[in-house]
């Protein structure tokens, strides 16, 4: 292909051609003075001013160098070569919860796009043409179909599918057309240091909105629930909590559409094995009494119409401090900020909660005042809107670094904490060794169940059940006490100085002290800035024993010490971790449990 009316490339002598991915686009790296660029070719429309349109919207993106006409056919554009792992391949490597998150930021981000490209409604020439593609689809499946014996329930399931697509086309009718990129799935992002980079930028413009993220939720395969959570973010972030269900039962057809796809494919390679398992998965986790459930998938707890105090606020999701059915989002307008959380739990838990924000208010422990609270019916779930408090997370920006600045916070914690000793709280949930112990030994089980762990793990079962045994006991020499539950830099906010407050105040418990702190020990022992974090145990622990450190605590720390290699084993097992976490703690259980060495920052 001859590129000579591109003046950018005239004196780029070799280009490296890439043959990843679907599209039809020409793909290719060069270097021009020690610089490495993109070029793509293909047939796409480009949006005039593009670069200016996706900084306006806050869009992370690689820098366009030029782009523009090759000839009658193609258009390219020449990009910056970004930095970053396509987050495709790193969905093995977070949680749900996580991957929601990164879902949300880059919906938020083409949330933007929509307030200058408003949404359109889907217009009668694309559905016409959309309804020929579908009759279509299902003459090409009828027809291969015949041409194969097959099994009843292959024959009942494909059934299902046509009449579905004939009987229901009216659900396209009801989808939006949205301004923003065509095409979002995993592939087409890239993360650098925790940042989003969006790829194949040139396809930004209007596409109606099930198809344009028809590969982040109509997937077929073993990632196929951490790609709809992708897309639940997705629209979470776009919608700014806000989707309107009619634009979901849209995805509901478009995801039978794509699964006739798969099934044709599979007839035509006569391959029984997938078509089977894909019918069972379909049937198994997205059609209930009949009916196709991925708006309820997609679907979130959190939409704006259970917030009528915050109709009007803008919404930013608040990292790191939720699981998949507890979010945290900072809530803004021009002149307020408050603090949204929604809990999917049972009522009962829910009321504890509560009680559990008053106990805190009543030992005068500084929390965020709470405005409203309620319970959102429909969905299951509950809300607390707090005040915006305008501190840091401690430590967020690496100010704490040595073990004296660590020390002298751990100390403050304690003096406000302290407070909470000897308070009574019959609803409280407790945590003994028993159950410590329960749970430590049901995670060893699991990965002596697998056929790979001893490249894990150096240990045989009796030995590792030995060391639990061996550390479990240091736990009987302490009472029962109510303590805070997850005492972490990231649930303190300060001024910088000796002003703080807490939050995510849900895990009070009757406990030990060590347990407050058993995200301090896993990031201890591998943060950069680990002398802050241990000044902060020892400082919290002296105080709290009138300036010694019991000889148990060293024995505590030591088994969650190999209670966090064992969790990172098994979440790696089970496709939910890192594997380099493990050669981390592998080697501190031998420095700490095997030889037996001291833990230091406790002495």
């Amino acid at each position: 292909m001859k590129f000579d009316n591109i003046s950018f490339l005239k004196e780029v002598q070799e280009f490296t051609p890439i043959n990843e991915g679907y599209s039809g686009a020409y793909k290719y790296f060069f270097y021009k003075n020690e610089k490495k660029y993109f070029l793509k070719i293909g047939r796409f429309k480009l949006q005039a001013d593009l670069e200016n349109l996706l900084e306006e919207a806050e869009i992370n993106h690689p820098k366009i160098i030029e782009a523009g006409i090759l000839d009658e056919e193609y258009n390219y554009i020449i990009e910056e070569y970004a930095e970053g792992e396509n987050f495709k391949y790193q969905l093995d490597n977070y949680d749900e919860k996580f991957i929601y998150e990164f879902g949300f930021k880059i919906g938020k981000q083409y949330g933007n796009l929509r307030k200058k490209f408003p949404d359109k409604n889907v217009s009668k020439q694309f559905l016409k043409k959309r309804k020929k593609e579908v009759e279509t689809k299902i003459q090409e499946l009828e027809k291969i179909k015949k041409q194969r014996k097959l099994k009843q329930e292959q024959l009942t399931f494909l059934d299902f599918m046509v009449k579905y697509l004939k009987n229901n086309f009216k659900l396209m009718k009801y989808s939006n057309i949205v301004f923003g990129h065509t095409d979002v799935k995993a592939s087409n992002f890239l993360l650098h240091k925790k940042k989003i980079i969006a790829t194949d930028i040139e396809h930004t413009d209007y596409k109606e909105l099930s198809l344009a993220l028809l590969w982040s939720y109509a997937r077929n395969d073993n990632r196929n629930q951490k790609s709809i959570a992708f897309a639940k973010g997705y629209l979470d972030g776009l919608y700014n909590l806000n989707v309107p269900n009619k634009i979901l039962n849209a995805f509901n057809y478009t995801y039978i559409y794509n699964m006739v796809d798969y099934c044709t494919n599979y007839l035509k390679e006569e391959n029984d094995k997938k078509l089977d398992k894909l019918i069972s998965n379909v049937k198994e986790n997205y059609i209930k009494n009949g009916t196709v459930i991925i708006h309820e998938k997609l679907r979130s707890n959190a939409n704006v119409k259970h917030f009528p105090k915050l109709k009007h606020f803008d919404f930013t999701l608040v990292e790191g401090s939720y699981s998949p059915d507890n979010l945290t989002f900072k809530c803004t307008n021009q002149n307020k900020s408050y603090f949204l959380k929604i809990m999917k739990m049972s009522e009962k838990r829910y009321r504890r909660v509560l009680k559990q924000y008053q106990l805190l208010k009543e030992a005068k422990v500084p929390i965020s005042p709470i405005k409203d609270n309620g319970v959102c019916e429909k969905e299951k779930c509950y809300y607390v809107v707090s005040d915006f408090i305008f501190y840091k997370e401690m430590n967020a920006e690496n100010e704490l670094v040595t073990f004296e600045d660590g020390n002298k916070y751990g100390v403050l914690v304690a003096q406000y904490l302290e407070k909470l000793k000897g308070k009574v709280f019959s609803q409280m949930s407790i945590l003994d060794d028993k159950k410590l112990y329960s749970n430590i030994l049901d995670h060893v089980n699991k990965i002596y169940q697998y056929d790979n762990y001893n490249k894990y793990i150096k240990w045989t079962k009796e030995e590792t059940v030995k060391y639990i045994d061996a550390y479990i006991k240091y736990f009987k020499e302490e009472p029962l006490n109510v303590i805070r539950g997850d005492i972490k830099f990231g649930n303190i906010l300060y001024d910088k100085g000796e002003n703080l407050i807490f939050v995510d105040n849900e895990s009070i418990m009757y406990s030990y002290d060590i347990i407050n702190f058993m995200y301090n020990i896993h990031d201890g022992f591998r943060s950069n800035s680990k002398n802050a974090y241990h000044g902060f145990v020892n400082g919290y622990l002296k105080y709290m024993n009138h300036g010694t450190i019991p000889k148990r605590i060293e024995g505590q720390a030591k088994l969650l010490l190999l209670y966090y290699h064992v969790r990172t084993i098994l979440a790696f097992l089970e496709n939910r971790g890192k594997e380099k976490d493990i050669e981390t703690y592998m080697r501190l259980c031998e420095e700490y449990i095997v030889k037996g060495k001291k833990i230091e920052w406790l002495d």
